[in-house]
């Protein structure tokens, strides 16, 4: 399994959710300006929500209140949990990070271990899930159960992961496990959305407090680059 950091972003709430897209990609050219932060990961690829156009411009327009999602591979955890103390994160990201976001990246970041268990392409659109699990539920019973639960089945599915948090998640971002399933195209996304609507998996309901939040997402960045 590859370690992660999961970045679940909220804009900040002087912004509309297209000044955050704005905002957030100017947030990652600044970080790629400092070594010591981005040689940490081999992997990035960060996703911007896709807006329900029957919402936009509300507060409810993004799922969860979630405007962005970054899913980062490192080397190994204490690597991925030291990027906090690094000193240019200090001096030059947290500042700019309460110009883009509602909360410092640290309030909000998840620590997994992430498995690809469909081995596609990278693509531009994928769906990610926010699971939390049953409270009666050990941390260490919800990875082995969830890891058991059927993979889904779908002609319009590349790529497939399961994302297991492994450290106590921040107090916003209460989550047990993200899963990320990726498309080619956004109609393919809703394909499969509607396909599963209202036919979850008994096998992974019962393993969970509540209803997955979804975020149909269309990917920003992505190093290295998506497969063509």
């Amino acid at each position: 399994m590859q370690t992660r950091m999961i970045y679940l972003a909220r804009r900040n709430p002087s912004t509309t959710h297209d000044e955050f897209v704005v905002n957030w990609r100017e947030h990652i050219a600044l970080g790629g300006q400092f070594p010591s932060v981005y040689r940490r990961f081999t992997e990035v690829v960060q996703c911007d929500v896709i807006v329900d156009p029957d919402l936009a411009g509300t507060d409810a327009d993004v799922p969860g209140g979630f405007d962005g999602i970054e899913i980062a591979a490192a080397r190994d955890l204490p690597t991925s949990i030291s990027v906090w103390r690094d000193e240019a994160a200090q001096t030059h990201l947290v500042p700019d990070e309460r110009r883009v976001f509602a909360t410092i990246v640290q309030d909000l970041a998840l620590q997994a271990l992430g498995s690809v268990l469909i081995d596609g392409p990278r693509t531009p659109y994928v769906l990610a899930r926010l699971l939390t699990r049953d409270p009666g539920l050990s941390r260490e019973d919800f990875i082995r159960e969830w890891s058991a639960v059927p993979l889904p089945d779908h002609s319009t599915v590349r790529r497939y992961a399961r994302n297991y948090i492994i450290l106590d998640p921040p107090a916003g971002v209460p989550f047990d496990g993200v899963d990320e399933v990726w498309f080619d195209t956004a109609d393919d996304m809703d394909a499969y959305v509607d396909h599963v609507h209202g036919s979850d998996d008994p096998a992974e309901t019962r393993l969970l407090k509540q209803t997955p939040i979804s975020l149909p997402t269309r990917v920003g960045i992505a190093f290295p680059p998506l497969s063509t």
